[in-house]
């Protein structure tokens, strides 16, 4: 009996380690894992040491420090970055508050500002209509008043009372619309040494006179010849932007000598344009520069000028050849600007390599030291900034 009890006692003795060893396994696996989730100080203090909470090893005092201050670190850069986020967003939101005038209790005087400069708007408005109803009234008058006739009657001046005065410039500058422009405000033939037979056909009877008898009010040039150039008194140069100049010169060739024709496009290429820039960029500058040492009291004026202001600008030409202004002829004038003599516009194109535009602009700043080291007005801006730059 005895040996069954002790044989009994041995078979648990034997059952016991296979309990305990995985429940002592399970106990070591759940606290490792709680180490784990445990924070730094955490594990320091459950183990009275300083440990690496990714490992379990125990630091040194060096390494714990170490952690510790770059954990801490890592914290306040981590609060400062969030401050500084806010403090941005704070800023950008008190700047965009600033610069549309909104403040908490500002809403409502915004609006009533918004309708009191809509008020006086509205004021302006209609004040400014009444006086465009005013001047295209006046206008209409003005209109229905003038002489249409008065401005086609011209004659040539007595034999020797006037001046021998050239009209220079480029070809392409605007020469003929400019004598149609003087012609009926003054009432006197310009003349040319050209002897244009389509001009004259087209009503400039002063193209077949002598340019030197003193009959003419101007007469028309493109050279600057030194065998003619001691037969004028003075002249009046016209300048055109030198770009635009040469397309219209070029669309003249190109048609037959067509004063008004227009040429295709695709014609503007190749080496006889490429040589035709060039040259007439030489002229350009050239007819500036030499009637400029030939008299420096010239009168220099402007294509563009003429056409944003053409009764200011004829009104200048007159008063440098010394004509009385006609007010009749003058309104008759303004009223039939245009003529027969201006090429119809076509859209806008630029025909000009990098080379070329070049090229010209050295012409043009040239040409502009040489204007107001004589005291004239500057080149128009335009020709130094426009499309063709």
């Amino acid at each position: 009996m005895f040996e069954d009890k002790h044989r009994s006692f041995l078979r648990f003795f034997w059952i016991l380690p296979l309990i305990a060893v995985p429940s002592l396994i399970l106990v070591g696996y759940f606290e490792a894992h709680q180490a784990h989730l445990m924070t730094f100080e955490e594990v320091r203090d459950s183990r009275g040491g300083e440990y690496d909470t990714s490992t379990g090893n125990k630091l040194n005092n060096k390494t714990y420090e170490r952690i510790r201050l770059k954990d801490d670190q890592e914290k306040e850069a981590f609060i400062d970055k969030k401050s500084a986020e806010f403090s941005s967003e704070h800023a950008k939101t008190n700047h965009l508050k600033v610069e549309s005038g909104i403040t908490e209790n500002s809403d409502q005087t915004t609006l009533n500002e918004l309708k009191e400069k809509t008020r006086k708007l509205k004021g302006k408005l209609k004040k400014k209509q009444i006086l465009l109803d005013k001047l295209k009234e006046e206008e209409s008058r003005h209109q229905a008043n003038v002489d249409m006739d008065i401005c086609k009657s011209k004659k040539l001046a007595s034999q020797g009372s006037r001046p021998i005065v050239a009209l220079a410039s480029l070809p392409g500058s605007g020469n003929t619309w400019v004598r149609h422009l003087l012609e009926s405000a003054s009432g006197i033939f310009t003349g040319s040494i050209y002897s244009d037979k389509r001009l004259f056909r087209a009503g400039f009877f002063g193209e077949y006179e002598n340019p030197w008898d003193g009959t003419l009010l101007v007469v028309k040039c493109h050279r600057f010849k030194t065998e003619n150039s001691q037969q004028y008194d003075t002249g009046i140069v016209l300048v055109r932007n030198p770009f635009k100049a040469m397309i219209s010169e070029y669309n003249r060739i190109l048609t037959g000598k067509n004063h008004t024709a227009v040429a295709d496009q695709s014609q503007f290429a190749g080496p006889e344009w490429e040589s035709f820039v060039r040259q007439m960029g030489d002229k350009w500058y050239g007819v500036i520069e030499k009637w400029l040492q030939k008299d420096p009291n010239i009168h220099i004026t402007y294509y563009e000028d003429i056409v944003t202001d053409t009764r200011k600008e004829i009104e200048k030409m007159l008063k440098f050849l010394k004509v009385e202004i006609d007010i009749a002829r003058m309104n008759c004038t303004i009223a039939n600007q245009e003529g027969s003599f201006h090429r119809t516009a076509k859209k806008e194109f630029d025909p000009f390599t990098s080379v070329m535009k070049s090229y010209v602009h050295h012409k043009i700043e040239l040409a502009n030291s040489l204007l107001l080291a004589n005291g004239k007005q500057p080149i128009p801006k335009e020709y130094m900034s426009n499309v063709f730059r």
